[in-house]
């Protein structure tokens, strides 16, 4: 991967096309097949999704972004949520994989001036594009986007949390515009949230091991709400719940290289936690920038997992008190005449005998006793 990366980056650019101001909130309605005017759609009961989170420090220049999609289209992403992008407005971009046919198509949702500070993207490939139903880019911290799923849809949500440092408002603003992402997601939706949360989890407890695996880094720090928001909304922390070598659990790593830490997560929905097949970091991303990122790739792989719906046929109960009624004799009268109808089987078939008595019989006393409410 470092070797295709670091190639000249004069001969691999490709240009950025930016192809529309974003309103507060745009539907791009269904996205129809050219060929069969059917929508496309996403996670099928066989197939792997792969959704990545990704800090990359930025996007503003032409080159990091056709190299950042080049990772993405090298790693198999479908959906990632970049965050820290650092690019203005709300905008959709379509943005070209050098050496290959392929596009990503970049949702930012960024400040409105150019200062150049936070913003986050969700990057699409094109699948996932042709599946798309809707995007919303909430602030400069939060970006939505909803899949046409083939069984279930598909939200995702791309987080950039306030650091340690920023001051407690912040925190509580973040936390509360996206818990009402969250709550307006419909409850059928396979929900994911991803991104750069600036806070550890830490390990399960007795509290949290319905939501957090026992393979987290460090111990909980005090950074926002990211614990408490996971048990709120039943989210689990996917990349907590595998067992990887330690340079497969680590995400970010301070410039001096003496302090990492893991606190790039992707939530999934406790539905369908039991689809994702693995998540873990992978330190050969790299988005070939100038400035070069801290933070290391962090992907999911889902496959639905359904379970087979159970027969919930209620049997009806013959009422057998009508036996002593007039009903009953009736009953009496009519079992001998279904039983003279029934054709001699040829030879010794006494389970074919038996299933004749038994539906002959059956159905007389559904004629003539009736059945019980309950």
């Amino acid at each position: 991967m470092s070797d295709t990366t670091n190639k000249n980056t004069n001969n691999t650019r490709a240009s950025a096309a930016c192809v529309s101001d974003a309103p507060v909130f745009w539907s791009a309605g269904p996205v129809r097949n050219q060929q069969t005017t059917t929508v496309l759609t996403v996670l099928a009961r066989r197939d792997v999704m792969k959704i990545a989170g990704w800090n990359v420090r930025t996007l503003r220049d032409e080159g990091t972004q056709s190299l950042t999609v080049r990772t993405l289209y090298n790693y198999g992403v479908c959906v990632a949520c970049l965050s820290e992008i650092r690019l203005p407005d709300r905008r959709h971009r379509i943005i070209k994989v050098p050496e290959s046919d392929c596009v990503y198509h970049l949702y930012n949702s960024g400040v409105e001036d150019n200062s150049g500070l936070y913003g986050v993207a969700i990057a699409l490939s094109p699948l996932a594009r042709a599946a798309l139903l809707a995007w919303e880019p909430v602030s400069h911290r939060l970006a939505m986007v909803r899949l046409k799923g083939a069984v279930i849809n598909v939200t995702v949500i791309s987080v950039y949390a306030p650091t340690l440092n920023a001051v407690e408002e912040d925190k509580d603003i973040f936390y509360r515009d996206l818990q009402a992402v969250v709550d307006r997601t419909p409850s059928t939706d396979l929900l994911v949230v991803a991104g750069d949360w600036n806070a550890r989890t830490g390990p399960a407890d007795e509290g949290t091991r319905h939501v957090l695996g026992r393979f987290a880094l460090g111990t909980q720090c005090d950074n926002g709400d990211l614990v408490n928001f996971a048990v709120a909304n039943r989210l689990v922390v996917t990349n907590t719940c595998f067992q990887h070598p330690r340079r497969h659990l680590v995400i970010w790593r301070s410039n001096d290289g003496r302090t990492s830490n893991q606190i790039d997560y992707i939530l999934v929905r406790a539905r369908w936690a039991s689809s994702v097949l693995n998540s873990r970091a992978y330190r050969g991303a790299d988005t070939d920038s100038a400035y070069g990122s801290d933070h290391t790739l962090v992907r999911a792989s889902l496959r639905l997992r359904l379970r087979a719906r159970r027969s919930t046929k209620i049997l009806k109960r013959i009422n057998v008190a009508n036996l002593k009624l007039r009903a009953g004799e009736q009953f009496g009268l009519e079992l001998p005449n279904r039983f003279s109808l029934l054709q001699p089987s040829s030879g010794p078939q006494p389970e074919i005998e038996w299933q004749a008595l038994k539906s002959a019989t059956v159905e007389a006393a559904h004629a003539h006793l009736g059945v019980t409410r309950h």
